[in-house]
């Protein structure tokens, strides 16, 4: 009896222990995959900051543009009146 309970037991430690092991290793792989998919949306981020810095420039100088075309403009209406 004492042999057959220790076999009984000595098999459920192996397999907890195999089930253990298997968890931690399932554990490990979707941290690996956790930290990949963090890494990924890190680089996402920094191209749309990226992305935004320069579509705000290139606002920024049609803007500038635009101001100097209403300037020109202005100058062309202004002098041309002053001649005129």
């Amino acid at each position: 009896m004492f042999v057959q309970d220790y076999q009984h037991i000595y098999k459920k430690t192996k397999k907890s222990k195999e089930e253990n092991e298997h968890l931690h290793a399932m554990c490990k792989f979707y941290k690996d995959k956790i930290w990949s998919y963090e890494n990924d949306v890190d680089i996402l981020k920094s191209q749309v900051w990226e992305i935004g810095d320069k579509l705000l420039l290139t606002e920024r100088q049609r803007e500038k543009e635009t101001s100097r075309k209403t300037f020109k403009t202005r100058d062309v209406f202004t002098t041309h009146g002053q001649t005129g």
